[in-house]
């Protein structure tokens, strides 16, 4: 209502029934590699410690053969295993000798049985492709594929009045010897159950659950919240074997150590989702002005100054307070003036303004623009003080109205567009990670501040120390 006090009129218009409060927007997933690589000389390590040299692999004894003839012989390493990538798999080949080979017969001698036997020799080579994967609860197993060719085929020894002659037996040997190919896989699958990918892949997840610090001298945090992790097949770059996870994240920076108590709950580290497609990252980063602060800004900027409307009125501004407004901002400024010449033209009380917060991320500025005002202060215009309705003053109260960000901004962007190379984040954990652009997400009107969101696009990886045997 407006008032007739003394010589002045006093402006008190109904305060207006501000809007609900709207969710703040769903924040972007961010995806971030996590490269396990294992080389060809760890894998030839690994390999050689199960099939070790000078040792049988495998033992066949009284196996028949056909003909009352038993098998006897034993199968080792001999020379160093191969190992190659190929597409993804591995292919093992190693060279096996037999010893110890003999065939066992009965035969008649009179009128009584006597065993008889013959030793034997041979050399074959082995090699197995290897394809290793990744079961959902990280356990490495592969498909063994092993192939046999003799190099010098299974012969025995037959000595004559007229020299030893070599007679194949190659034939009779070959097929027990393929029976015990399986046992190759076997070996394979159990070394690659015990390697610790599940372990290691655990470590990281629990590491980048924990603040982690991308500028101590400024106070920059990097906050992770991980959904999900996921791989799909292993790779194979170079000589090396590669299985790489993928983690899918909600990321945000903040300035200064968050506090415990604002950090999500730790999650233990889920089964494998399967492929990930890669999306690089997008970091949130969260600026506040919170109300009680951008009244302080904007009364400083106006309190006392006189404001010029026409040659004849004067508006000072002395108090501003900014409320939520839905999507809207709705700001009360406590006001004196003179409308006029006359003793009784001196005006004072409240205008209630609405106005849109706008986001510039040249100048990391924050303002108010399309000022209007509300319903109630409009009617009090028309019947005390029109001259108050003049885009002079709304103009002014918007200049007031700018908060700069760059200070709460400006170190997080640099930080962030610098890069991290190789930053520990835990044990055999190593982050490296970029942003290129920075976008504008949201502005948000909450319940004690207004805040202004934005999204460092990038790429990111965490890199695991290679897995040992």
């Amino acid at each position: 209502m407006a008032a007739l006090t003394g010589c002045q009129t006093t402006l008190d218009p109904a305060a207006p029934k501000a809007g609900a409060y709207k969710p703040e927007p769903e924040r972007q997933l961010s995806t971030v590699a996590m490269p396990v690589r294992m080389s060809a000389a760890q894998i030839q390590a690994l390999a050689e410690a199960q099939f070790p040299a000078g040792s049988s692999l495998y033992w066949i004894s009284g196996q028949g053969i056909g003909n009352g003839v038993d098998l006897q012989m034993g199968i080792r390493r001999a020379g160093p295993i191969a190992v190659a990538t190929e597409g993804g798999c591995l292919r093992l080949g190693m060279e096996l000798v037999l010893h110890d080979a003999r065939l066992d017969w009965m035969e008649r001698v009179g009128f009584i049985k006597v065993r008889k036997h013959v030793d034997f020799g041979g050399s074959a080579r082995v090699s197995a492709r290897v394809c290793p994967a990744v079961n959902s609860d990280w356990q490495l197993s592969a498909t063994v594929e092993p192939s046999f060719q003799w190099v010098q085929g299974a012969y025995v020894n037959v000595g004559t009045p007229v020299g030893s002659f070599k007679i194949g037996v190659s034939e009779r040997a070959e097929g027990p010897i393929r029976e015990k190919l399986g046992s190759i896989g076997q070996r394979v699958n159990d070394a690659l159950a015990a390697l610790p990918l599940k372990q290691k892949l655990a470590d990281a997840w629990t590491s980048v659950q924990q603040p982690i610090a991308l500028n101590k001298q400024h106070a920059v945090y990097l906050v992770a919240e991980p959904t999900t992790l996921g791989m799909g097949p292993l790779v194979t770059e170079g000589t090396e074997l590669v299985a790489t996870p993928n983690l899918s994240a909600y990321l945000k920076v903040n300035l200064g150590k968050p506090a415990a108590e604002t950090l999500p709950t730790p999650k233990p580290l889920p089964g494998n989702s399967g492929s990930i497609n890669p999306k690089g990252i997008s970091v949130s980063l969260t600026a506040q002005v919170p109300y009680d602060e951008a009244n302080k800004t904007a009364e400083k900027a106006l309190k006392d100054r006189p404001i010029a409307i026409g040659e004849k009125h004067l508006v000072k501004i002395h108090r501003i307070e900014v409320f939520p407004d839905g999507e809207r901002l709705l700001v009360k400024a406590g006001f004196t003036g003179r409308v006029g010449s006359l003793p009784f033209d001196d005006i004072k009380g409240d205008l209630y303004l609405r106005g849109t917060p706008r986001y510039s991320n040249a100048d990391r500025t924050l303002w108010v623009e399309n000022l209007e005002f509300d319903v109630a202060t409009k009617n009090l215009f028309v019947k005390a003080a029109s001259v108050l309705a003049n885009p002079i003053l709304t103009r002014e109260l918007e200049k007031a109205l700018r908060f700069d960000l760059s200070a709460k901004l400006d170190p997080i962007i640099e930080k962030a567009k610098a890069g991290v190379s190789g930053l520990d984040v835990g044990k055999g954990v190593k982050l490296n990670a970029q942003a290129n652009l920075v976008e504008l997400d949201h502005v948000h009107i909450g319940p004690t501040a207004m805040a202004v969101g934005l999204n460092l696009k990038g790429n990111a990886n965490i890199v695991l120390e290679p897995i040992k045997p």
